[in-house]
C-alpha cells in the first residue's frame, strides 16, 4: 500500500485511533515491498551453489552482481573459506540510484556492500529476532524488525524473499539498498531524483555541512524536476546557500513525527528552518501534504529515507525563503486561430513578480516581440473553474515596445502563484474570441521560480496628469482624461502606469488605447522614446503598465510628454495628452 493511500484511508477511521495507526503505517510502509522475481529454483534449499553463483545465477539479483563485480566481492563470496549472511537488494531495489555512478566508485561502492554482509554465521529467517543488531564486515551494524505479522526488515528494508541458502552462507532479498549509515550528502549524491540537490549544495559549498556527523538534520529534498523547474542564476551565492538551509530543520523528524505535528495542529503546522525562516506545511483534504500553500508537495512514497546523521524526505518542488523576493513564469503556447492577424497564434511567457506583501507585477512578453500589427492584444487571468475573467492584464502593442507588458496586480504574489487559472491573449478588444497564445499558471501549472526583483527600500513615485485631447476620432472626440504615474521598482528599472478617467470606469471602445512617451513638450512635439502600453477599452479600471528600462531619476528628470491615442490603427487622434519631467 502506497502511503498516500494509507493517508486516504486513515480519514475513514476513528480520528484519535487513526493518528496512532497512521504513524505506525507510516514507519512500517517506509519502504514498499516488491515482487522479488526471483526464480523458483531459490526455493529449492539443496544447492551446490555459493552465494556469488547464487547471485550470478538470479536475473533479478543482476544489478547487485554487476555491482560485486565491479568491486571485486564477487570473488570474497564464492569463497567457502568463509560463512556469510547477505542481506541482498534486489534490482527494484536498485532502482532509485544512480548505479552508474557507484560502479564508477568502486570504494564507496565497495563499502556500501560491505555494509550488506554479515560475516561468520549463516542467520536463517529463524535466527532473526525482533531488535538483533548485526556487525556488518564494513563495521558498523544492522538492526532487524519483525512487525506483528511477521515481515522483516533490516535498516527499514524489507526482507521480501528469505533464506536463499548456499554452500557458504545464506541470503534475504531486500527491498532497498541499506544506507543508512551513510552520510546525508553521500545518500543525496547517489539517490537519482537528488542528484541535481546534491550538486546544488556542493557548489554552495555545504557538501561537508550534510556530511557532518554532528549535523543531526531532517532534510526535505527537492528533487530533480524542482531544480529543472527553476533558475537560481539570479540569485546571490549567499542566497542559495539560505534556500538550500530554507530546505533543512535542526534535529531528526521521521514522518512519523510530522504526522503527529500535523495532528496536534489541527493539519497545520509552522517550523522554524535551519536558514532563520518559518516553513508552513499542511495536510489537505485528499491527504497530500504541502509545503507554503503549494510550493512543494511531500513526495508520501519517498519519505524517511534515513542517514547517519538525519533522514531525508524528497519533495516536489523547490521552497524560498519568503524574505526572498521571487518571480514564477509560466509558458504561453501560440493558438492557431480564424483571425486575420495571427492565424498561427504567438507563443510567450507570462511572469509574476513579487512587488511587496501585498502586490504582484505581472508581465508578458511574446517570444518574437511585437507582432507588427495595427491591433493591440488585450490579456486576461481567466479562473480556470468558471472560465471567467478573474483577472484583467495590460494588452500587448502590436506595432512596437518589444512585444511586452505589465500589471500591478493588488494581490499577494503567493496567492497568484496557486491561483488555479489560465491566461488568454486575444486578437483585439473587437475580436475577443480569437486566441492567439494561452496557457496554464499557478496551481494549473509548473512554473519556472527564478530570483524577484531587486526593490528598493523606499520607493519614489510621481504623478502628471493628462489633459483629455479633443481629436477628429469616432471613439473619444472630446478626449479623456487622466494620468501618469512613475513608480520606482529597483534602482534601473521604473514601472509606468498609464490611467484614464472617464467617470464610469472602462472607456468602452472597442480598441486598446496605445500610449508612447515622446520627446519635447506637447506644445512643440517630438519623436516617440518609449513605448508604454496600451489601456484595453474594455477594462473597467482603465489603466495599463510598461516596466521601462531606466532608472527612476532618469525618467522624472526626462524632457517629454505621453499621448494617448485613439488605437494603434488611428494613431493620429490623440484622446490624451501632457508634459512630465523636465518639462512639467
Amino acid at each position: 500500500m502506497q502511503l498516500n493511500q494509507v493517508f486516504s484511508s486513515m480519514r475513514r477511521w476513528d480520528a484519535a485511533l487513526g493518528v496512532g495507526l497512521l504513524a505506525v503505517a507510516l514507519v512500517l510502509t517506509g519502504c514498499d515491498s516488491d515482487d522479488s522475481g526471483m526464480d523458483d529454483e531459490f526455493d529449492d534449499p539443496a544447492t551446490t551453489l555459493t552465494l556469488a553463483e547464487r547471485v550470478s545465477n538470479q536475473d533479478a539479483l543482476s544489478t547487485l552482481n554487476t555491482a560485486l563485480g565491479a568491486t571485486g566481492q564477487a570473488e570474497t563470496l564464492g569463497s567457502e573459506d568463509a560463512t556469510f549472511t547477505v542481506f541482498a537488494p534486489s534490482n527494484a531495489a536498485f532502482e532509485p540510484y544512480d548505479v552508474d555512478f557507484l560502479t564508477r566508485n568502486t570504494g564507496l561502492l565497495s563499502s556500501v556492500l560491505d555494509y550488506h554482509i554479515v560475516q561468520g554465521d549463516a542467520l536463517t529467517a529463524d535466527n532473526l529476532e525482533d531488535g538483533q543488531t548485526l556487525t556488518t564486515v564494513q563495521g558498523d551494524e544492522l538492526e532487524v524488525t519483525i512487525d506483528d505479522e511477521g515481515n522483516v526488515f533490516v535498516e527499514g528494508a524489507q526482507v521480501t524473499t528469505a533464506d536463499v541458502e548456499a554452500t557458504n552462507g545464506v541470503a534475504h532479498v531486500v527491498d532497498d539498498v541499506l544506507l543508512t549509515n551513510r552520510t546525508a550528502a553521500e545518500r543525496l549524491q547517489v539517490t537519482s531524483a537528488t542528484e541535481q540537490l546534491y550538486q546544488a549544495i556542493d557548489n554552495a559549498g555545504l557538501a561537508d555541512a550534510f556530511g557532518n556527523a554532528d549535523n543531526m538534520w531532517t532534510t526535505f529534498a527537492p528533487n530533480n524536476a524542482a531544480f529543472e523547474n527553476a533558475d537560481l542564476s539570479g540569485f546571490s551565492d549567499s542566497e542559495v546557500q539560505q534556500i538550500l538551509q530554507y530546505h533543512v530543520l535542526d534535529g531528526v523528524n521521521s514522518s512519523a513525527d510530522l504526522v503527529q505535528l500535523l495532528s496536534d495542529n489541527n493539519g497545520e503546522v509552522t517550523v522554524t528552518t535551519l536558514q532563520g525562516e518559518d516553513v508552513t506545511i499542511t495536510e489537505q483534504e485528499d491527504g497530500t501534504i504541502v509545503f507554503n500553500g503549494g510550493e512543494a508537495t511531500l513526495n508520501l512514497d519517498r519519505v524517511d529515507q534515513r542517514a547517519s546523521n538525519g533522514i531525508i524526505h524528497q519533495i516536489d518542488g523547490l521552497l524560498i525563503p519568503p524574505s526572498f523576493n521571487q518571480s514564477v513564469s509560466y509558458d504561453l503556447a501560440a493558438q492557431s486561430n480564424d483571425g486575420d492577424v495571427a492565424p498561427d497564434g504567438v507563443s510567450g511567457t507570462v511572469t509574476f513578480w513579487e512587488a511587496g506583501p501585498d502586490q504582484t507585477v505581472v508581465t508578458l512578453e511574446l517570444d518574437d516581440g511585437a507582432t507588427n500589427t495595427n491591433v493591440a492584444h488585450p490579456a486576461h487571468i481567466h479562473d480556470s473553474e468558471s472560465g471567467d475573467i478573474a483577472i484583467y492584464l495590460t494588452p500587448i502593442d502590436g506595432s512596437g515596445g518589444g512585444g511586452t507588458s505589465a500589471r500591478l496586480v493588488d494581490r499577494p504574489f503567493s496567492e497568484l502563484a496557486a491561483f488555479g487559472g489560465y491566461v488568454n491573449i486575444h486578437e483585439s478588444v473587437e475580436n475577443l474570441g480569437t486566441v492567439v497564445s494561452q496557457g496554464d499558471i499557478g496551481a494549473n501549472a509548473t512554473g519556472t521560480r527564478a530570483a524577484g526583483l531587486d526593490l528598493v527600500d523606499n520607493p519614489r513615485s510621481e504623478t502628471y496628469t493628462l489633459d483629455a485631447n479633443s481629436n477628429d476620432g469616432s471613439v473619444a472626440p472630446g478626449g479623456i482624461p487622466g494620468s501618469v504615474e512613475f513608480l520606482e521598482l529597483t534602482n534601473s528599472l521604473t514601472f509606468v502606469q498609464v490611467s484614464l478617467d472617464t467617470g464610469n470606469g472602462a472607456t468602452g471602445a472597442n480598441v486598446s488605447h496605445p500610449a508612447h512617451i515622446h520627446n519635447g513638450s506637447a506644445g512643440s512635439g517630438g519623436d516617440i522614446e518609449y513605448y508604454l502600453s496600451p489601456v484595453d477599452g474594455s477594462d473597467t479600471d482603465a489603466r495599463s503598465g510598461k516596466l521601462v528600462d531606466e532608472s527612476y531619476d532618469t525618467l522624472v528628470g526626462f524632457d517629454g510628454y505621453v499621448n494617448v491615442h485613439e488605437s494603434v490603427a488611428n494613431l493620429g487622434n490623440v484622446v490624451s495628452q501632457g508634459n512630465i519631467g523636465a518639462n512639467n
